[in-house]
């Protein structure tokens, strides 16, 4: 079928590997995600791992979520001076 162009040697070792014998059959059904194990960096001609890729990611979610926390507590401050305000004005 031509899949094993696809596949990077590191994979190919992982797939083959006598541990996985016992698991599944020796004929490939399917093959996802395994063509290699670095992506290129657009931009860049430099080549990252995909658990890097992978922690860089986890990193940018926490930092969006301490980010929303932020905005969230200035929201809730300055509607607290906003209302504490009409309440000074209120007769």
């Amino acid at each position: 079928m031509g899949l094993f162009g696809l596949i990077s040697d590191d994979c190919k070792l992982r797939m083959s590997n006598d541990k996985y014998n016992d698991i599944t059959s020796k004929t490939y059904i399917g093959i996802f995600g395994c063509k290699y194990d670095d992506v290129l960096m657009p931009f860049s001609d430099n080549r990252l791992h995909k658990e890097v890729i992978g922690v860089i990611i986890v990193c940018l979610d926490f930092s969006s979520i301490l980010v929303m926390m932020f905005f969230f507590a200035k929201i809730n401050t300055l509607n607290n001076e906003f209302l504490s305000n009409m309440d000074d004005l209120r007769v």
